[in-house]
């Protein structure tokens, strides 16, 4: 059995779409419409500019999959298979559930809530939050693992070390892949951290496919899946 998880670039018009004839040396003016500004933006974000309409600086950001972050997938993924897991200093608990969501602010121990590394996670596709229901609230705050971030923590998936995110998404992934335990580094012990694995999910490999950045011309197709990384079998 395979699960296969896929991650492709959001869909909308290309920096092509948008160029409406500028040149990449082209600087804002105030004839410009919103439509040649926004191109300017997208066509410069790489290298960082400010939005000439906002002044909102405007730039692709590397992020590398560090040590807090995997450790805060893995408190995640042990409260939401329902096993005692730290909510303060001394503090065990089996946390209570809402569709499978776990209330981070509520319940996780200091450093997950202070570093918020936890937020990162849905940038691998490692863990997704609830619909924000409280028109009151910035977010819904409640947060469950993936099917992706449950076999990464368990050590049967791979996944990029580096993701270069924009404005809060995800645009795309170096070639460079990570496993729990690297990204968790020397400070932190894996058996310690992760026990043993919690949801035991049947599958012999797990595959997905990641848009690379910065995007590499397409291929012409020679009947295999170059762009399918083969990951961790189970209980190997």
């Amino acid at each position: 059995m395979v699960a296969a998880f896929e991650l492709v670039r959001p869909s909308g018009p290309t920096v092509a779409d948008l160029s409406l004839g500028l040149s990449a040396a082209a600087c804002p003016n105030d004839t410009w419409s919103l439509a040649q500004a926004r191109a300017w933006v997208e066509q410069n974000r790489d290298v960082g500019v400010d939005c000439p309409c906002c002044y909102h600086p405007c730039r692709i950001y590397p992020r590398v999959l560090n040590a807090t972050t995997a450790r805060s997938l893995c408190w995640l993924v042990r409260a939401a298979a329902g096993e005692r897991v730290q909510v303060a200093e001394g503090d065990y608990r089996v946390l209570p559930l809402d569709r499978g969501y776990v209330d981070v602010p509520r319940f996780a121990p200091a450093w997950v809530v202070r570093t918020n590394q936890h937020s990162a996670l849905r940038w691998w596709q490692l863990a997704e939050r609830a619909p924000n229901e409280d028109k009151h609230k910035r977010d819904s705050g409640m947060w469950r693992p993936t099917p992706l971030g449950i076999a990464f923590a368990e050590s049967r998936a791979l996944v990029p070390k580096r993701v270069f995110h924009y404005r809060g998404d995800a645009v795309g992934y170096g070639e460079e892949m990570t496993s729990i335990v690297e990204a968790l580094g020397e400070n932190f012990d894996y058996s310690e951290v992760m026990a043993r694995p919690v949801f035991g999910v049947p599958v012999e490999y797990v595959a997905f496919r990641w848009a690379s950045y910065p995007p590499k011309p397409k291929q012409p197709s020679n009947g295999g899946a170059s762009s399918v990384f083969a990951l961790v079998r189970e209980g190997g």
